[in-house]
């Protein structure tokens, strides 16, 4: 979904279906950069199947009362990645369903070392991009979660070195899908990527 020159000439892939990483060298050879597993996490509650009788459906609900929570496994799904002042790769993960709010995060890969986090607690993360002073900005698609019906996306912020992210902007908004820093570190974000025809895009101030 996302690709980035490395310094090296080489390009780097971040595979949305793979769930992974890929290195692609100047000769076209392939590698594995990171691969990022699935988590285990609570099963959200669904609403009964159609033709289910709300008889039925409590009946469930009053049997799994008193035991172990049902889990499945969340995917880290990949969406961007970037070349950081340091040379080292850094990727947008955000999580599959249940989309949790809070889940998604950026991983920092350098060469020979296994990806750490290099920021946590964000929502829907689809791209990022560096300024001059080392401050990462990341775009949210659904700030609210996937799940919640609320279209709004938000711009934020993580400090150069890594961090808590903060809010830099969510007014006007729409299913952003990516941002760009100029070399006089004006931020453009992508609006509307999920509204056909409505797409624009925006200058927004730091």
């Amino acid at each position: 979904r996302g690709l980035a020159v490395a310094g090296d000439g080489s390009l780097l892939v971040a595979d949305a279906g793979a769930n992974a990483v890929f290195m692609i060298d100047a000769n076209g050879e392939t590698t594995t950069a990171a691969v990022f597993a699935d988590t285990m996490v609570e099963a959200p509650m669904m609403p009964p199947a159609e033709g289910e009788a709300e008889g039925e459906a409590a009946a469930d609900e009053a049997a799994a009362e008193g035991g172990e929570p049902a889990m499945m496994p969340m995917q880290q799904v990949p969406t961007h990645v970037t070349i950081g002042p340091d040379g080292a790769a850094y990727v947008t993960l955000r999580r599959g369903f249940p989309f949790a709010p809070g889940s998604a995060w950026v991983a920092r890969i350098a060469e020979g070392e296994e990806p750490t986090a290099y920021a946590e607690g964000l929502t829907n993360a689809v791209g990022s991009a560096f300024a001059s002073d080392g401050t990462l900005y990341v775009v949210e698609m659904f700030t609210n979660g996937m799940l919640s019906g609320d279209p709004t996306g938000a711009l934020k912020a993580i400090p150069p070195g890594g961090g808590e992210p903060t809010l830099v902007a969510t007014d006007g908004l729409i299913t952003p899908g990516g941002v760009a820093v100029s070399a006089d570190d004006e931020i453009f974000v992508s609006n509307g990527s999920a509204q056909p025809g409505g797409g624009s895009i925006v200058k927004l101030d730091r």
